[in-house]
């Protein structure tokens, strides 16, 4: 199974508006900066070009957003770019348009690692560059620029590999059991890099100073494993829960949606009983769950009546559900 980063030299900024690519093409042009704002002379180091709106990367040949799929989370067809010795970079041929570039590196590893793979558990991000805008036959200047100076290492629990970690700066939809189907649009947006895991802990170097930081881990397997966590500003270890039906995977609802999960088990409920007179041509519970996953990804605050325990948000009612149909799987 396959498995989905402002200032530069000024030198670079003479160069102007010249003619550089086909119409309706333009090319990006950029330096690593480190979280001072100072030049960064990091070779090998892998840019990645996203779109600015929903972070989801570049397709390098189609040239089009790509929104991972669950089953296929391959970097390889991701367009990147690879920085010099200098830690300069270069995207030629790029479509008119508004981007987000998102620059990181693996210890020990030239350019992009192969995933899944052998890949190092020490990442470095290097930093993003937000709006950047191409315009026809210009040259755009965008340096990634590194978002601090934190190191954080996380271990997987239980201590699990083989597993892609995305990190944000914006958290979830919600609890971790929903998996890919709760990572959101704000998650995706503000991504500031994806690791492969092949060990059960990662290292990863460059997070912010003083700003929350948020992941999300899935499991590839036949009986998949997911996982969100959010971590503070200097904390320097940190567990990640992974949800499974495995027998050391983490069965349990959190303490905060213990109450909610017994209430939904207890009453039976059912995620059609929550559709509210929008599911009227939804025919199963899985094709509910999908529903409702997709009015939360229209409005994460969305809230809905639990009966017998009041307005509860649609992201923790969905989670809970969840681990309702985790309890009878284990129970058969």
């Amino acid at each position: 199974m396959k498995v989905k980063l402002f200032v530069l030299l000024s030198i670079l900024s003479l160069v102007g508006s010249e003619t550089l690519c086909a119409a309706e093409n333009g090319q990006i042009a950029g330096q690593l900066l480190d979280a001072d704002g100072q030049i960064t002379y990091a070779g090998e180091v892998v840019v990645f070009l996203c779109d600015a709106k929903t972070g989801y990367p570049i397709h390098r040949e189609t040239k089009k957003s790509v929104e991972a799929s669950f089953q296929d989370l391959s970097c390889d067809k991701f367009w990147q770019a690879v920085t010099d010795e200098a830690g300069s970079f270069e995207f030629n041929e790029v479509p008119v348009g508004n981007y987000r570039l998102v620059a990181q590196s693996w210890s020990g590893t030239k350019g992009m690692p192969k995933f899944p793979g052998k890949t190092s558990s020490f990442v470095i991000l290097h930093g993003v560059a937000e709006n950047v805008s191409v315009k026809e036959s210009e040259r755009t200047v965008a340096s990634p620029r590194q978002l601090g100076h934190e190191i954080l290492q996380i271990t997987n629990d239980p201590p699990e590999a083989s597993a892609f970690l995305l990190i944000s700066l914006k958290p979830t939809l919600g609890d971790g059991i929903l998996g890919p189907y709760g990572w959101g649009n704000e998650f995706t947006s503000q991504l500031i890099g994806v690791t492969h895991m092949a060990q059960p802990h990662v290292t990863i170097i460059g997070l912010p100073d003083n700003r929350n930081v948020h992941v999300a881990l899935f499991n590839y397997d036949n009986n998949p494993g997911v996982g969100a966590a959010t971590f503070k500003p200097g904390q320097q270890h940190g567990k990640l829960r992974i949800i499974a039906s495995w027998s050391n995977g983490h069965h349990e609802p959190p303490p905060e949606l213990k109450e909610l999960t017994d209430h939904l088990q207890t009453k039976k409920s059912t995620a059609q009983e929550f559709l509210d007179g929008s599911g009227n041509k939804v025919r199963t519970e899985q094709e509910a769950q999908l529903k409702l996953i997709q009015l939360v990804r229209e409005n994460p605050k969305r809230e809905v009546n639990v009966a017998g325990l009041g307005q509860r948000r649609l992201a923790d009612v969905i989670a809970a559900l969840g681990y309702v149909k985790l309890r009878a799987q284990l129970r058969k």
